[in-house]
């Protein structure tokens, strides 16, 4: 019998926040006191698993725990 991998929970960041930022202004890029506010797209959760060998950083929304992005 195969045996599965189990998924943990590595960390949760209960607020965090997604703006859309335009290109960067020179090769230092951003800093967060002056990118622009306005371009506001998501609020919710990061929440940052682990299955085996696999790792998943996903953005959640904090209410209905819906999927808004992910990454492995």
């Amino acid at each position: 019998m195969a045996e599965e991998a189990v998924e943990r929970t590595l960390c949760l960041l209960r607020q965090a926040h997604v703006y859309k930022l335009p290109p960067r202004p020179s090769a230092g890029g951003w800093r967060c006191q002056e990118w622009p506010k306005t371009n506001h797209i998501f609020s919710g959760r990061v929440r940052v698993l682990a299955r085996g060998d696999v790792c998943n950083v996903q953005l959640e929304d904090a209410t209905t725990g819906g999927l808004f992005a992910k990454a492995s």
